[in-house]
């Protein structure tokens, strides 16, 4: 209201001193001269053309809400979608379309500027015209920021593969709009301009297509053998699901997620953080000194699981080392359980691939771990990222020994079969083939958790447990420097680490040591 009253303040001022007036017919009804006329239509203007800046404004303010909207609505619905596929290592692409998107969306962000002030310059109705050409703009906007997005996700090598496929859709429907000749709003110099906004449009549709052959599906996550009751029939045999988001090894557990009450006078606090075959684990704080520890206790209390769990414990606590989650107790009272070192995560919490002198770092620190324990003549066999945790000052450590033996006990005394698929060695997939797990299951275990960390994939993959099975025993994994040629000094350490005959491999983690140290 204060920007019309000044103006006819303005207006009045002008009559008392400056106008010409006349009377008509020789009455006392004056008539403002024309030149007062031209001053009111002038302030006229100068507020219309106020009010459409104005609406202008809040107009692309608007859209431009929408569009981060609908973006963001779109990340987060395809964040673990996106996390299957990965970046290859193409230069050219890369040089090619960082700049087009780049381009693109600039040029985009002008265009959809210009359709948003000619919205702003035309009547408020709710024609035909109006909503389509804000609908176009909505488009128009968000596709500008989803290129510029695009761009950007190819300099931190990070995939958005909805935003990619709103990256197709939206110019198909830009076209079809285009083409349709509805966008009459626009006027008549955008209508006649054909040319550039098809090659436009055909730029459109030809960058993100380009853009999908940069990317590829990872292999796979973590995957390990859980044999339900119903999968054991009368004779023994076992028949193993190939199930990814299972952590059981040896057998189905049931869900108990309390710590049980005669532990509680001892511990307080308790927080259930994850659970294994035989055991599940809790974050507690110890009542005497209010440490944080971490208990694990066994899920059941029959006599195999005991004697699982008091094996693994007769293992893990001869252990003392850094690179080892050290154990503080164990005891059989007032319930069996074991008091360890709590850690916040594990590798598997990371995101994979890391820069090379971090995964050079943490394969070196975890050598050292799997060096001390095979001097004391004991073997993991299940290492992974799930066993590798993470102290706050970032030293990995390994943990669950569940399946860790002696090196000079015998085959195995049970029926059960128990490995984590994904990272198994051939003697432990086909033992009559390649022979019984020893210290070089331990050397194969830790190259696939090196590739892994390196390129951010596993280096062999399959639909089902068969194919995965046949890849580790049969195929021969692409080594580092496929995906990435700067990996290429490393390729010799990590093949021969995935050598299917364990003779062909390290013969001791001395030696794996030994060449890490040369890089």
């Amino acid at each position: 209201m204060l920007l019309p009253a000044l103006a006819v303040a303005a207006g009045t001022d002008n009559v008392s001193e400056n106008a010409m007036v006349s009377y008509e017919d020789g009455g006392s009804n004056p008539v403002l001269s024309s030149q007062n006329t031209s001053a009111d239509s002038a302030d006229d203007e100068n507020f219309k053309n106020y009010m459409r800046a104005f609406s202008s404004n809040i107009i692309l303010l608007f859209i431009l809400c929408i569009s981060i909207f609908v973006l963001a609505a779109l990340n987060i619905a395809g964040r673990k979608y996106s996390k299957n596929y990965y970046y290859l290592e193409r230069f050219y692409l890369r040089v090619i379309l960082i700049p087009a998107y780049s381009v693109m969306g600039i040029l985009l962000v002008l265009i959809s500027l210009f359709s948003i002030a000619v919205i702003g310059t035309s009547e408020f109705t709710f024609s035909g015209d109006i909503v389509y050409s804000f609908v176009f703009s909505v488009f128009l906007f968000a596709y500008a920021m989803s290129s510029l997005w695009l761009a950007y996700s190819i300099v931190i090598k990070k995939v958005y593969m909805f935003i990619l496929g709103f990256e197709i859709a939206t110019p198909v429907i830009l076209m079809a709009f285009f083409l349709s000749g509805i966008i009459t709003v626009t006027g008549d110099e955008f209508i006649t301009a054909v040319l550039l906004p098809l090659v436009v449009f055909i730029a459109l549709i030809l960058v993100p297509f380009m853009h999908i052959f940069m990317i590829k599906k990872r292999r796979g996550s973590s995957t390990v053998y859980s044999p339900d009751k119903d999968e054991v029939n009368d004779a023994g045999s076992t028949t193993y699901p190939f199930d990814e988001d299972s952590e059981a090894i040896f057998m189905q557990a049931k869900k108990i997620n309390s710590l049980p009450v005669d532990l509680c006078d001892k511990y307080m606090d308790p927080e259930f953080i994850g659970k294994g075959g035989t055991a599940k684990i809790f974050k507690v704080k110890r009542r005497e000194d209010e440490k944080v520890v971490a208990v694990k206790i066994p899920i059941n209390f029959d006599e195999r699981t005991g004697k699982i769990f008091f094996r693994e414990m007769n293992l893990w606590k001869k252990l003392d080392h850094k690179n080892i989650v050290t154990v503080y107790s164990v005891n059989i009272l007032p319930v069996p359980y074991v008091e360890m070192e709590y850690c916040e995560m594990s590798l598997a919490d990371i995101k994979k691939p890391l820069p090379r002198e971090k995964a050079l770092y943490i394969i070196k620190e975890i050598g050292f771990g799997i060096l001390y324990a095979h001097g004391k003549g004991v073997i993991h066999r299940d290492i992974k990222p799930q066993n590798i945790l993470l102290s706050k000052d970032f030293v990995p450590k390994l943990t669950d020994w569940g399946l860790g033996k002696m090196v000079n006990e015998g085959g195995e005394t049970t029926k059960t079969i128990a490995f984590s698929l994904n990272y198994a060695a051939p003697e432990q997939v086909a033992p009559k083939m390649f022979g019984r797990s020893d210290e070089r299951t331990d050397i194969f275990q830790a190259g696939v958790v090196f590739y892994e960390l390196l390129t951010g994939l596993l280096p062999f993959s399959g639909e089902g447990v068969g194919e995965f099975s046949a890849a580790i025993i049969n195929e021969e994994p692409k080594p580092p420097s496929y995906f990435d040629s700067d990996l290429k000094k490393y390729d010799r350490i990590v093949m021969k680490c995935l050598q299917k005959n364990p003779e062909n491999r390290y013969r001791t983690m001395d030696e794996l040591l030994n060449d890490l140290d040369r890089l």
